[in-house]
């Protein structure tokens, strides 16, 4: 028999001035046991301009984002990234002039925290079907 694995993930947020991580300048490692529904949450600081959020998995990743912190349901953020991908991606901006249906108005008084969290499942996992 085969030994399920924990799906493993990295996610980093590019801005206007270069990248910048959401842990010290390198990109945030994160495992999820195999058949768990389990997010992990991350915040941003944002203070203008336009942000790409990315993740990347090797399995299934999802996005989502908000200005506020929903309570214990991540099917409460505003921002979602569709999760049929090995790659996830929500670009969110300050400025409205920027925001169209594929770039998201962060609409917080700034400076402000972006709350992020992302999931990561393997297709044919017990939990995923």
């Amino acid at each position: 028999t085969m030994e399920a694995q924990a799906t493993r993930y990295w996610i980093t947020s590019v801005t206007e001035t270069g990248v910048v991580t959401l842990q010290d300048g390198i990109p945030a490692f994160s495992s999820v046991p195999s058949s768990a529904e389990t997010w992990r949450e991350f915040r941003l600081l944002m203070t203008s301009g336009k942000v790409t959020v990315a993740a990347t998995s090797h399995g299934k990743v999802q996005l989502v984002a908000d200005t506020k912190r929903p309570s214990r349901s991540m099917a409460a953020f505003r921002w979602e990234s569709g999760g049929n991908s090995s790659r996830a991606v929500l670009h969110l901006t300050t400025d409205p002039k920027l925001a169209n249906s594929e770039v998201h108005l962060v609409d917080c008084r700034l400076p402000c925290f972006l709350h992020l969290a992302a999931h990561a499942f393997v297709p044919g996992d017990e939990a995923d079907v």
